[in-house]
């Protein structure tokens, strides 16, 4: 699929796919105005995904993450792109909506933060058996009508729409870039980047 665009930076639109991908994972939720969403982790995805919702009205979002370098990276960015609160600790708090933009994990602690009737989302992703396996209160999700749901990424049929987002300045994915590289340089410095924090890292010529 190719999707022109104009008057977007190369760096912005690498940020295409990514907001895409949140796209896709906050419309499946089916956030709307005046519902609350909690959000665990504070990468790219996470990230965007604020900003999306936000874009959509959502009454309350709180991102949720562990104290570290990247946390660090990404208070601003998530203040910015409309978070009402960026925590690093638990939360006694209770959300019509919970997504998962971390390890698969998290999903029982997601469902825990739900309210009656709330829907959780798992976008994250992972391969060792330490992160790609939740523990679930059944019982609990059936008896507060709770919901889980997954998303995989179809960012193509996002491109679009991200692009526009983009272009037009309602979505500043560009805030998300914390580190750019030469080609030259990646192999190099790439891993150090991620040890300092990094969100997204952009590989450029000449940079």
């Amino acid at each position: 699929m190719l999707v022109p665009f104009e008057g977007i930076p190369f760096d912005a639109a690498a940020m295409v796919e990514p907001l895409a991908v949140a796209i896709r994972c906050v419309d499946k939720l089916r956030v709307s105005p005046a519902k609350s969403l909690l959000i665990l982790g504070t990468g790219a995805i996470a990230l965007l995904c604020a900003a999306y919702a936000k874009l959509l009205g959502a009454g309350r979002i709180v991102t949720l993450g562990r104290p570290g370098a990247r946390f660090d990276a990404a208070l601003p960015v998530a203040r910015a792109f409309g978070a009402d609160e960026v925590r690093s600790f638990a939360t006694d708090e209770r959300f019509d909506g919970a997504l998962v933009a971390a390890p698969p994990s998290l999903a029982g602690e997601a469902v825990n933060y739900l309210r009656c009737g709330g829907t959780a989302l798992v976008a994250g992703v992972a391969f060792d058996e330490g992160s790609k396996r939740a523990t679930l209160d059944v019982s609990d999700m059936v008896f507060s009508k709770k919901s889980l749901i997954t998303s995989i990424a179809e960012p193509a049929q996002g491109f679009p729409l991200a692009a526009q987002l983009i272009s037009s300045g309602r979505i500043d994915a560009g805030r998300i870039i914390t580190h750019r590289l030469s080609m030259e340089d990646a192999p190099e410095k790439l891993e150090n980047c991620y040890r300092e924090g990094a969100i997204k890292v952009v590989l450029q010529e000449g940079a």
